[in-house]
């Protein structure tokens, strides 16, 4: 599948829906920091919770340092789902990783 923007400046990743609950969603919302998103997925490979209990929701807000392309490269344990849109900023980021939210 291809992960590029549609007409209205919006694509998004597709996941695996196979597996337990979820109880909690992280939302991270970011703007060419791929590095930095780069180690906080990382580190979310150490967490207690078990990897099929949480979910990773990035919504990549207009980078233009590679962020999309780290991302479809991306392999973790948990669910890792991403959205692009055009730059809105940080908050209308987070509504948009929050209404794709499906942790308790």
């Amino acid at each position: 599948m291809k992960n590029t923007p549609d007409a209205s400046g919006t694509a998004m990743s597709h996941c695996q829906d196979e597996r337990p609950r979820l109880e909690c969603s992280i939302v991270v919302a970011t703007h060419n920091r791929r590095e930095g998103l780069r180690r906080l997925l990382r580190s979310l490979e150490a967490q207690d919770i078990g990897p099929d209990r949480f979910e990773v929701i990035v919504v990549d807000d207009g980078s233009t340092d590679g962020t999309w392309q780290m991302l479809c490269e991306a392999e973790t344990s948990y669910r890792l789902r991403w959205l692009w849109q055009r730059n809105q900023g940080p908050a209308a980021a987070r509504n948009s990783a929050i209404a794709l939210a499906r942790g308790a």
